[in-house]
């Protein structure tokens, strides 16, 4: 049939009903994808906090970037996190401060710089 277009009917075709699905679903992720993008280029990574305590408290830790200070220098009553988050498929960690007033708990899902000393952010329930 020379001249004739065959039209895809998703009721008769679910790889086409798939593959339109997977296509709505990646172009409704674009936002957050680009805005995590942009956290992730400032060294921002999504972690889960493994224990929360002072300096003293949180003791000895091989950690990539621990922000306590020296001891002797730190605050007494400062609040650390340990954080760990994926590397590719390696899990590193971050002792970063925990901002004042602010209550983390064990397991909770945290934004920590792994480049800079910054204080823990806590995650939305979208990212």
């Amino acid at each position: 049939m020379k001249g004739s277009v065959m039209r895809l009917n998703p009721a008769h075709s679910p790889g086409a009903a798939l593959l339109a699905s997977l296509v709505a679903a990646g172009l409704l992720t674009a936002c957050a994808t680009a805005e995590e993008s942009a956290r992730f280029d400032a060294g921002w990574r999504p972690g889960a906090v493994q224990a929360v305590g002072t300096a003293a408290e949180l003791g000895q830790q091989h950690a990539r970037l621990d922000c306590r200070p020296a001891p002797g220098d730190a605050d007494a009553a400062a609040r650390y996190a340990q954080v760990r988050y994926a590397h590719g498929r390696m899990r590193r960690t971050v002792i970063a401060p925990v901002p004042a007033g602010q209550d983390i708990d064990i397991a909770q899902q945290v934004w920590v710089n792994s480049h800079e000393c910054r204080p823990v952010e806590l995650r939305s329930a979208k990212g």
